[in-house]
């Protein structure tokens, strides 16, 4: 039985030598850093100053074209102990989640990246890259999107939290909730909003937004 069990697991390294192989010699231009491969991913990041203490409504328009989203994150600030909810919506009908200052009590500080599968730190980018001379993860900075105030007050009342669940506050870095993977088609627009929702006696502000399109948009 210990020679089948041996055979089984040879032929298995095999395959996965071959299947390596195999992507590499279709994908020549792929490298490997750790475990996290990267086939020139553009990031568009763009710094921003947006703060909102309630519900608040930011109006999202690109300064080009059509923005057809594959991720977006959000980098920023929780100061106090409410609740917090940032939303994308397309003005078609859905809205993603972006980012909650709620975590599992186990295990929390980790997170699955949405390209590779692998776990990576709370504070660790959910796109990794390769080293492409001195910019490894291709991060373009400029204005992409002009964004702007547009509504306040608006009635809305937060999921109540599970028992594995609690809120956090303090910086977050990189974050995506259901907007790790966006479909295709689902955010293609040259107009979105982000919906805030904070709860009385908190406040957050957002320093940085990070974005990457799908191949055709």
């Amino acid at each position: 039985m210990r020679s089948i069990y041996k055979i089984e697991l040879m032929l298995a390294i095999v395959g996965i030598i071959a299947a390596g192989a195999m992507f590499f010699y279709e994908n020549p231009n792929a490298t490997i850093t750790g475990y996290v491969s990267a086939l020139n991913i553009t990031i568009y990041v763009q710094n921003l100053d947006l703060y909102a203490d309630g519900t608040q409504i930011y109006s999202l328009a690109s300064t080009t074209s059509n923005l057809n989203l594959k991720y977006l994150s959000l980098d920023g600030e929780v100061v106090g102990d409410g609740r917090v909810e940032i939303f994308i919506d397309n003005g078609a009908g859905s809205q993603y989640l972006i980012y909650e200052n709620v975590v599992k009590t186990i295990n929390y500080s980790q997170r699955r990246s949405p390209i590779t599968g692998m776990i990576v730190d709370e504070d660790t980018s959910a796109i990794t890259g390769n080293a492409v001379g001195e910019n490894p993860l291709n991060k373009v900075e400029g204005t992409w999107l002009i964004i702007q105030p547009k509504k306040t007050s608006i009635p809305y009342e937060f999921r109540e939290l599970e028992s594995n669940e609690q809120k956090v506050n303090g910086t977050f870095h990189t974050r995506c909730m259901e907007t790790c993977n966006i479909p295709s088609g689902t955010f293609n627009s040259d107009k979105y909003e982000l919906l805030f929702r904070v709860e009385k006696g908190t406040h957050v502000q957002v320093k940085q937004l990070e974005y990457v399109l799908h191949e055709n948009g």
